[in-house]
């Protein structure tokens, strides 16, 4: 028992110092993003944090990898296949963060559905934000689904994931909704720009951190239940 106790303990502070990192180096974009877009008439688009492949967003790239291979690790380790949702869904979110799939639907649907523009929001905010809301009921209906027939390891686990995951659509979704309001106003749309991004590099620091704490810790679980035959635990894969 004591050991498990200092082991969840060093798994504890293990992640918090990854999570300490990844702030400060999220906190240093947003300030080399405030300082570009604050000096001189030309901003370097490397250093804008809302920039398609600038540094902020290669770093969000690079955590929601790291997102999907804890996901699968921790899957291995607790051998639970309820975990592929999540590592599914992380993959969507990477893609989406790449290719703007979200982005372009949004288009779509305010075509389809001609949507007019009103305060500022285009058709296409309107249909961005409506492919936000379906994709929302369905992800969580499904969850839904699952929490009622899974372990209590992925209860626990997707109950601080789903709170996150929903800090970030707030960064994503309704504050893309008021930046879009301010879109005349050089920098109101700056200021709300840099909220939006800022907003959702940190929260996915958290969820980084957050996986990597439940990863260390569903393996020190496993060490502890795995029978003593000599072999270690998680086996070689083949």
């Amino acid at each position: 028992m004591f050991r498990q106790a200092y082991q969840d303990e060093r798994a504890r502070h293990d992640a918090y110092v990854l999570l300490l990192v990844l702030l400060f180096v999220d906190v240093a974009l947003i300030v080399l993003h405030a300082f570009n877009g604050s000096v001189g008439q030309v901003r370097r688009e490397i250093f804008q944090i809302d920039a398609q492949f600038g540094l902020g967003s290669l770093m969000m790239f690079a955590k929601f990898a790291v997102i999907i291979l804890l996901l699968s690790e921790i899957k291995y380790i607790r051998r639970d296949r309820a975990f592929d949702f999540w590592k599914y869904l992380f993959l969507y979110v990477l893609l989406d963060d790449v290719f703007e799939i979200s982005t372009h639907a949004g288009r779509w649907m305010g075509t389809l559905f001609s949507f007019d523009e009103f305060m500022g929001l285009t058709p296409a905010d309107y249909g961005k934000f409506a492919f936000a809301i379906g994709g929302g009921l369905i992800v969580s209906a499904f969850l839904g689904y699952l929490l009622r027939r899974s372990s209590r390891n992925f209860v626990s686990a997707s109950f601080a994931i789903f709170v996150l995951l929903s800090a970030f659509a707030f960064f994503a979704v309704f504050f893309d909704i008021v930046h879009a309001f301010f879109n005349d106003d050089p920098r109101l749309e700056f200021a709300f720009g840099m909220l939006e991004e800022g907003g959702e590099m940190i929260v996915v620091s958290f969820l980084v951190a957050y996986l990597f704490y439940f990863y260390l810790v569903s393996g020190s679980s496993a060490r502890q239940q795995a029978p003593r035959s000599g072999f270690s635990y998680p086996p070689a894969r083949a």
